[in-house]
């Protein structure tokens, strides 16, 4: 299965980007240190690198849609009980699950309920001091794609902001939760289905959880909370140990489109993961997001 990952000069990033993941044999994650978190300093810079390249959830809501999968509401988590949020690590963390969700509902087409997220999101903004970001009156009158550009354009501005401002650690968090929300509903969906691409899809998994480990144990001294949630990481972490994953280099491909220079990295990853493996991390998965949103 050929993955292509593009590299272009223009310098962007998108928090919904449809970043596609490093293999297991060149990501962060595969050699001693980065295996064992505690001993490395991340700098601000590193971890804004690092945190570029975690959050998907368009790219999995896509798939699951170019595979024939329905949309369920099920997948959603409760839009009701944002006031449980009530510490900034908490709104953080849920702000990045609502973000999925909206990416998820953007992609099927859901708009009415689009909104309903983004004013929730707006709520859990300001109370972090960045609502800002999130023009209730704007989205009240978008169409979808421009709901969709919208949301994307909100994320982009308030992780920069929030990097900016050395706030990197909620910017963390609210990356844990786009991730993590959009990963529950990959393998929610896997419970139905046994979709070739989508299992791949989950099992490639393992490299980004190993490079947001890496990133929670940056702030493991500061807040009870960061130690609340590597341990649900590392718990998830133990039920991919069994997953492979390998690749085949391939020669690269050079592109110019619109007088961008793109260079499409052709290697060929290979994922080994068996059903039983695929049931354990969705059960794991189960048990921590219900965690997540008591």
């Amino acid at each position: 299965m050929f993955k292509k990952i593009a590299f272009t000069l223009v310098i962007c990033f998108m928090f919904f980007a449809c970043n596609q993941p490093r293999t297991e044999s060149n990501a962060a994650g595969t050699n001693d240190s980065i295996n064992n978190p505690s001993s490395i300093e991340i700098s601000d810079e590193t971890m804004g690198e690092i945190i570029k390249n975690l959050a998907s959830p368009i790219e999995m809501a896509a798939l699951l849609k170019n595979i024939g999968l329905p949309f369920s509401a099920d997948y959603l988590k409760p839009n009701y009980n944002i006031d449980n949020y009530n510490t900034q690590y908490k709104r953080a963390l849920g702000i990045g699950l609502l973000g999925a969700d909206i990416a998820y509902q953007n992609v099927y087409g859901n708009t009415a309920q689009v909104v309903n997220y983004f004013n929730s999101i707006k709520k859990l903004a300001d109370a972090l001091k960045v609502g800002q970001f999130f023009d209730e009156n704007e989205i009240n009158h978008l169409s979808s794609d421009s709901l969709m550009f919208a949301s994307i354009s909100s994320f982009n501005r308030m992780d920069s902001y929030l990097r900016e401002k050395k706030r990197s650690n909620i910017s963390a968090v609210i990356v844990t939760g786009i991730w993590f929300q959009g990963l529950y509903q990959a393998t929610q969906a896997a419970k139905t289905s046994s979709n070739k691409e989508l299992i791949e899809r989950i099992g490639e998994q393992k490299i980004i959880l190993n490079e947001l480990t890496i990133i929670l144990q940056n702030f493991i001294k500061e807040d009870k909370f960061f130690a609340d949630l590597n341990d649900w990481m590392n718990e998830l972490k133990r039920e991919f140990d069994g997953v492979k994953i390998t690749y085949t280099p391939a020669e690269p491909k050079s592109e110019v489109k619109n007088g961008v220079l793109t260079i499409i990295q052709r290697d060929e990853s290979h994922v080994e993961i068996t059903s039983e493996q695929v049931s354990e991390i969705i059960a794991s998965i189960e048990k921590i997001r219900n965690k997540m949103i008591e």
